[in-house]
């Protein structure tokens, strides 16, 4: 029977669910036309906020990090510090320089002369021998040698050749001695190693001078022999100028003789090309009139062609007087024709001349061409030579002047290391900057350090726990966090009233206390009602929430005052067949005059509702007693009453059950206009409520938005309380849980313009 939506603005509960939710705000925004309820943006808690929220959990940690970090300085075995400086040159000998493949020092040398003085046979030294006083630090260690190993620091300076040396120890006399012995150690071990390889350096430099000086004297005589006897080309004229500029003017003729030869061709095929035309030759000829090329026509031709036009005028005027056939004009034709036929032939004169002349021309022009290539060829082999000797007799020249310096260098490192063999070499090298000396004050525990890294460690403690703890409390900790996370629009909130009051005077707190702030939200909510959809696509209501003990059923009484007072003829239908609570609010007799009583035929319709106190505001309150309430609310009788109340009422507010505890707000939601969720800031959870906006979707009711109920402002910290309890035995047993749910902590919205108007009308 759910799917008998009466509403116009209805869809099927047959529907598919995606499809529901993917169209739910394009339904709502046609089914209400005027405006759109207010949304509140959201934002996510912030981790300052969260922190707050658990403040003691978080003082608590830091507090006792700080107790532990004074009981350990307290307790801690003061300890000695003891450092000295070892300055180390870098350029001194090293045989590796000299050694043929060997790897030449680097900016590693340093680091690895650190690694010598934590060596086990410097340390092993430092240690002394079992003659030596037994040393205190060491009297409970099994192995010396390891925990010296291990408690000794070397470090290298970053932009110095200075390596710092420390040992940790209670006592501090033996600290700075432990330190001076390992250091005293490393430098008689360096200059045994140091002197060794200079006597070894020497010997290598001194054969490799007499190597180089040999390897020079023969590159000399190579050059000498080159130079005598290589170079035919270039003896003498080692700059090179005479044959570069005779290369480069044979190159210049032979481009130029390239030219004429390709001029020439292209002339001559000009010629041909024409030779069928005599007068087309002829003009070519006279364009192209260079030399040779140009043949002029015979003064012989010019009075044959004179004669030609005498006799053509003395045709025409001799037509003027005979016929073609007289003998006169025949005569005239027969000397047209022998000049004509001297003319023909002086052109193929002409003709065979021009022709022959571009073809001497062009075949001069080749001829000139392949004698000045042979010649360019010549003198391009002479400048590769003269290049090639030039380059060999430079590469000798640039070696010997390498082994001239290479033997030059190591005379002077021969002369060098011969001055310092036999002295001490490595300490020449290496120089103690700052001794060791026993320490005044203890380098650990560091009060400070500790006390830090306590707080420190108390804070994160604390605030990681603080953030666990939120994360792991699923209910909404905001309104906007609401609003984001169910995608409605949030109508209003209602601040939280005292627990004192009763229940009948919180559900009429507009009617009793007009000007308390509960009441102004109340009107906020019916202003967003009013505006947000027109009267007739929202005549019957239904409030509902999540969880019972949200505080619907206040909400409806304060609501339907407001409504009534602005001037609707509204009605409060208690549908809420498990526990109703309308009949306690009105202070109404709901045993006789009840929606009961109409469906068991004992009154009509008209007698069961009962007016209140409110002008324009009637109830019609229902029992308990129903032993199937879902399937009473899913009837057809049901339906029609609800419809004849809508044609009655300008509004009707529907009181319904709890959505995820029970059906019957899912019915409701399928035959009311429109339907509006309650709910608390901290008390309903995200997994709830979106349990049921899902189940109110499913059945296709139009969810218009939510109400925040019972906040208290207090500071950004809402309160938490109890659960409403569950149907059955719980939910059935009294109207204390309802009273409890309408005291939660909260915060209140600034009441617009608008909506003062709209209460006051």
């Amino acid at each position: 029977m759910i799917e008998r939506r009466r509403s116009p603005h209805s869809r099927s509960a047959s529907d598919d669910n995606d499809a529901v939710r993917r169209d739910r705000v394009a339904r709502r925004t046609a089914g209400y036309p005027l405006i759109e309820a207010p949304r509140l943006t959201a934002t996510s808690a912030s981790l300052t906020a969260t922190i707050w929220r658990s403040r003691w959990i978080v003082l608590v940690c830091t507090v006792a990090a700080l107790i532990a970090g004074l009981v350990y300085i307290n307790a801690a075995v003061p300890i000695y510090t003891s450092t000295a400086k070892l300055y180390l040159r870098c350029e001194s000998i090293q045989i590796s320089q000299y050694e043929s493949g060997a790897i030449p020092r680097t900016d590693k040398y340093l680091h690895t002369q650190a690694e010598v003085l934590r060596s086990r046979e410097i340390l092993a030294a430092a240690l002394g021998t079992d003659e030596d006083p037994p040393l205190r630090t060491f009297a409970d260690v099994e192995v010396p040698l390891n925990s010296l190993r291990k408690m000794m620091v070397v470090d290298v300076g970053r932009k110095d050749e200075i390596i710092s040396v420390s040992f940790d120890s209670a006592y501090p006399q033996e600290a700075a001695q432990i330190v001076n012995r390992v250091v005293e150690a490393y430098m008689t071990l360096r200059s045994e190693s140091d002197r060794k390889d200079a006597t070894k350096a020497l010997n290598i430099c001194e054969s490799l001078l007499k190597q180089r000086e040999a390897e020079l004297r023969a590159k000399v005589a190579e050059l000498r022999e080159f130079r005598a006897q290589k170079m035919p080309v270039s003896r003498g004229l080692e700059d090179g100028a005479s044959v570069r500029q005779g290369y480069e003017e044979c190159q210049r003729d032979y481009r130029q003789a390239q030219q004429a030869a390709s001029t020439s061709k292209l002339y001559l095929d000009g010629v041909r090309e024409l030779a069928d035309s005599p007068e087309a030759l002829r003009q070519y000829v006279q364009a192209e009139g260079r030399g040779v090329r140009y043949v002029a026509p015979s003064s012989g031709r010019l009075s044959l062609e004179t004669r030609l036009m005498e006799l053509n005028a003395r045709r025409a005027e001799l037509l003027g007087q005979y016929t073609e056939t007289h003998a006169a004009i025949a005569a005239v034709d027969d000397e047209r024709r022998r000049v004509g036929k001297e003319i023909a032939d002086l052109d193929a004169q002409f003709v065979a001349a021009t022709t022959a002349a571009a073809e001497r021309q062009y075949a001069e022009a080749r001829t000139n061409e392949r004698v000045l290539a042979e010649r360019y060829q010549e003198e391009s082999e002479s400048v590769q030579r003269f290049s090639d000797e030039q380059q060999q007799f430079q590469q000798l020249q640039a070696e010997v002047s390498r082994l001239e310096i290479s033997v030059a260098t190591y005379t002077q490192q021969v002369g060098e290391i011969a001055k310092i063999v036999g002295d001490d070499a490595g300490r020449m090298g290496m120089a103690i900057l700052e001794p060791a000396l026993p320490a005044q004050r203890p380098s650990a525990p560091q009060k400070g350090k500790v006390m830090a890294l306590a707080l420190m460690l108390g804070l994160a403690v604390g605030g990681g726990i603080a953030v666990a703890r939120d994360w792991a409390d699923q209910t909404f900790r905001s309104i906007e966090e609401i609003s984001a996370t169910l995608d409605l629009s949030v109508l209003g909130v209602v601040p939280a009233m005292s627990r004192r009051l009763k229940v009948e005077t919180r559900g009429r707190k507009v009617l009793l206390q007009p000007e308390s702030p509960e009441a102004e939200a109340y009107r906020t909510v019916r202003t967003a009602l009013f505006f947000g959809t027109s009267a007739e696509s929202m005549r019957t209501l239904l409030v509902t929430s999540p969880v019972a003990g949200d505080g619907k059923s206040t909400l409806i009484g304060n609501l339907a005052i407001a409504m009534a007072q602005a001037g609707q003829n509204t009605l409060i239908l208690d549908a809420d067949l498990r526990r109703p609570m309308q009949h306690v609010i009105f202070s109404t007799d709901h045993h006789e005059r009840n929606l009961n009583s109409v469906f068991s035929g004992r009154m009509k319709l008209s007698e069961a509702i009962q007016p209140t106190q409110v002008a324009g505001l009637s109830l019609l309150t229902c029992a308990h007693g129903v032993s199937s309430p879902a399937e009473f609310l899913n009837s057809d009788r049901f339906a029609d009453v609800l419809e004849g109340l809508a044609r009655t009422y300008d509004r009707v507010l529907v009181d319904a059950p709890p959505v995820t505890v029970v059906t019957d707000a899912q019915i409701l939601g399928a035959l009311c206009d429109c339907t509006v969720l309650v709910m608390r800031v901290e008390k309903s959870s995200r997994k709830t409520a979106r349990r049921a906006v899902d189940a109110l979707e499913s059945v296709g009711a139009h969810l218009f938005g939510v109400v925040i109920n019972a906040v208290r402002k207090s500071g950004d910290r809402y309160g938490y309380y109890g659960r409403y309890g569950g149907y059955g035995s719980s939910y059935g047993r009294g109207d204390h849980d309802e009273r409890a749910g309408d005291d939660h902590v909260g915060a209140d919205l600034p009441q617009e313009d608008r909506n003062a108007a709209v209460a006051r009308s």
